[in-house]
């Protein structure tokens, strides 16, 4: 009697368990960290040997690589008269750098001794230190139109001084939101349109929010749109899908 081939059936896939899918991305994700950092560490030993200055890291603390090629971008392609930072750190070398083919003002606030010196560092190390007004300001208590006290950099003195230096009228300004850091307490980045805005009221104001990825930064995007909608003022908003994403709020006097 010929033998019959039976066909058996293919057992359905057995679905991963949330723990082993976890324990899978967990994998990718250092892996992925790590091809980034060797990738980093190439790149900075040839800029090292061609130049033999230091470049600095993009990954952990510091802003991710597609923020700072997009501020590259931005700075090379827009005429800003003073570039505005909340938070110190590879930004500030980024937009340091641009600064070398343009004229423009810059101003960078940190409240954390350890990173305001290793910035200040940095540029000192490859001379673009003076192209900089690096403060180490600490955060003091500011009070909110809500009557809720923020800790926020004690920076009045620098935009006042900065805002004597130009003819505001028809004068761009580029603001890097970066700092403080949300472990400083909720919606601890708020305070800075206010504070800007108080200083250079005639200006045109380009707000770059980074970490817009969280909800704190989102939260504080739609606080200031209904501020700027209650007083009138013109505004545009856009997202730009990265790393991190950023939120830009372009404000027209």
């Amino acid at each position: 009697m010929p033998k019959r081939n039976i066909k058996q059936s293919a057992k359905p896939p057995v679905p991963a368990s949330a723990e082993a899918l976890s324990a899978m991305q967990s994998v990718l994700t250092k892996q992925i960290g790590n091809a980034v950092k060797q990738i980093e560490a190439y790149i900075g030993i040839q800029h090292y040997l061609n130049t033999g200055t230091v470049l600095p890291s993009f990954h952990g603390w510091p802003i991710s690589p597609d923020l700072g090629h997009f501020l590259i971008g931005r700075i090379e392609s827009q005429s800003y008269d003073l570039i505005i930072e909340f938070g110190s750190g590879v930004s500030t070398w980024v937009i340091a750098q641009v600064r070398k083919n343009k004229t423009f003002q810059h101003l960078a606030f940190d409240h954390l001794p350890e990173f305001f010196e290793k910035t200040k560092q940095q540029l000192s190390a490859q001379g673009l230190i003076a192209g900089v007004d690096l403060r180490l300001t600490p955060l003091i208590p500011w009070v909110g139109p809500d009557q809720v006290v923020y800790p926020y950099y004690g920076c009045d003195a620098a935009l006042s001084e900065h805002a004597g230096l130009l003819n505001q009228a028809g004068k761009r300004l580029l603001v890097l939101i970066d700092g403080p850091p949300a472990s400083t307490g909720h919606h601890a980045r708020y305070p800075a349109m206010a504070h800007v805005l108080r200083h250079f009221p005639l200006a045109d104001v380009d707000f770059l929010m980074d970490d817009y990825i969280r909800l704190d930064e989102q939260e504080i995007l739609d606080r200031w749109v209904s501020e700027l909608d209650q007083s009138h003022v013109n505004y545009q908003k856009e997202i730009f899908r990265m790393e991190k994403d950023i939120a830009m709020l372009f404000v027209k006097k």
